[in-house]
């Protein structure tokens, strides 16, 4: 989790008529997006973001790849190519963006198909 910049680039296939950068403290909940918004105009810490999420994705079947814009290093993008939606996120450092990308990219690919093995059955 950390605080990071999100800019919507596509959603469902089509550009936003205006997209800005957001500020959102991010978390990853096993494979879901957790969005914290800024309370007021300013801040870094979890401290200055509200407590309660307001918008929670779930990321399995998404792809993500980390940016090479030498502007924004620490920039990396969040596509679901089904959809045709795409967020750019931006963390303030390269080692951040590295992390988030891993990260993502686990929960992702993460196979939420097959039911856990501690279900019980009553047949």
């Amino acid at each position: 989790e950390g605080c990071v910049k999100r800019k919507t680039l596509l959603k469902n296939g089509k550009r936003p008529t205006i997209g800005g950068w957001v500020k959102y403290w991010l978390a990853l909940w096993d494979t879901n997006l957790l969005f914290f918004p800024l309370k007021g105009l300013r801040g870094h810490t979890r401290e200055a973001f509200k407590m309660e999420p307001t918008k929670m994705m779930s990321v399995v079947g998404w792809m993500v790849v980390m940016g090479d814009n030498p502007v924004h290093p620490d920039s990396f993008t969040l596509t679901h190519p089904l959809r045709g939606t795409s967020y750019k996120f931006r963390c303030g450092d390269i080692p951040k963006a590295l992390n988030w990308c891993q990260n993502l990219d686990t929960a992702c690919k993460a196979d939420t198909s097959k039911p856990p093995d501690n279900l019980m059955t009553f047949e």
